[in-house]
């Protein structure tokens, strides 16, 4: 007689990713002179030169979602015309173009930007200093790594704060 044995089904298992609507986690830098929140699950790279928060590691891929901030002069430059000057290091690249305000500031947004993978940069002028907050990878062909990046991105620039930061967050 003959025993049938059943195929074992292949489940599919996609990482929860953390939700956008309750960051849980909150950096705050007087420094800096800024704070926000990100999604549980995230963790902040430790270095003294920067600032980098990075996703879970997602099962067959070291694609993950990251950001990153960087801060210089803006030399008497607005957000829009620092955007502008960096489009040409877009070269041929399709660059989406929007604005956001970041706690009562314009920013530009650039999405599709080079990198070592395409990157979203938050164009951003406080008191004569220029941020510029990166966030990778964008337009990936991963959608999981998009998602991670998408829910960083929204976490960040919806909590963004100029100091003082109230004890609150």
């Amino acid at each position: 007689a003959e025993v049938f044995t059943p195929t074992p089904e292949v489940v599919e298992s996609t990482p929860t990713l953390p939700d956008t609507k309750t960051p849980s986690v909150t950096f705050s830098s007087d420094q800096l002179s800024l704070c926000f929140s990100y999604p549980q699950g995230f963790a902040q790279i430790p270095d003294i030169e920067t600032v980098e928060i990075m996703g879970p590691e997602l099962s067959g891929t070291d694609l993950r979602g990251i950001f990153w901030l960087e801060l210089s002069d803006a030399y008497d430059r607005t957000a829009d015309v620092i955007a502008d000057q960096e489009m040409t290091y877009a070269n041929g690249l399709e660059v989406g173009k929007w604005t956001v305000t970041l706690d009562g500031e314009n920013a530009v947004v650039l999405d599709g930007m080079p990198g070592q993978d395409l990157q979203r940069r938050v164009y951003v002028v406080h008191q004569k200093t220029l941020y510029i907050l990166a966030f990778m990878p964008t337009r990936s062909e991963n959608p999981t790594a998009n998602d991670q990046m998408e829910s960083l991105y929204a976490a960040i620039v919806d909590s963004w704060r100029w100091s003082p930061c109230s004890t609150g967050e």
